[in-house]
């Protein structure tokens, strides 16, 4: 079986695929356009220091982020970063 038999064959398999989605009125998760909220104001809230951090001037690579990731707090997203200290 050549290449080109198996590209055909595919093309079918995707239109036919395609025509029964139609027919059930089923969308895929892929093409369906995600809602994206809008803020007005950015980073404009009030937050306490409560972790008291202090931003000095450091040396170049004395401190390094290994990783950040985003956590949901108190309904709202906030980000994390994990933190390595050189010594």
């Amino acid at each position: 079986m050549s290449k080109r038999y198996y590209e055909e064959n595919f093309k079918k398999q995707l239109g036919r695929i395609a025509r029964i989605m139609k027919e059930n009125a089923l969308v895929s998760n892929y093409t369906v356009a995600q809602y994206k909220v809008h803020n007005k104001s950015c980073n404009e809230s009030d937050v306490s220091n409560i972790v008291d951090r202090r931003f000095y001037k450091r040396d170049k690579l004395e401190l390094a982020v290994s990783d950040l990731t985003l956590c949901k707090s108190r309904q709202q997203m906030e980000l994390c970063m994990y933190l390595g200290i050189s010594s």
